[in-house]
């Protein structure tokens, strides 16, 4: 469940709290922009038994559950993924249709 939002959509960096978490949503300034550093230095989790793993070593039901501590109780799952940080190993929820919409979990691939 969403609480209560702060920063500037002008500087492309919007924080809210989800679920008790703060989270950062990167957003770009126009079409096109690429505005997240993150974008192109993750990977995808794999298959859904990996992600259903990953997200249960967290104490969540499986991968569906883990996306909607994130990004919402009601909202849709399915134009999300989750991924990883290539450097850190950071599960990150991302947007499949584009990639610089992403959440940082701070939770790592153990």
């Amino acid at each position: 469940m969403i609480g209560g939002g702060v920063g500037a959509m002008g500087d492309s960096l919007y924080k809210m709290v989800v679920a008790d978490r703060t989270v950062q949503l990167s957003f770009a300034k126009s079409y096109g922009d690429k505005v997240s550093s993150n974008a192109g230095n993750f990977k995808d989790i794999g298959d859904n038994k990996r992600a259903n793993q990953i997200a249960q070593q967290y104490g969540y039901k499986g991968a569906e559950d883990l996306k909607k501590a994130y990004i919402g109780e009601k909202a849709p799952t399915s134009p999300w993924n989750m991924g990883y940080d290539k450097k850190t190993s950071e599960i990150i929820i991302y947007k499949k249709s584009d990639r610089s919409v992403n959440i940082a979990t701070g939770l790592y691939i153990r």
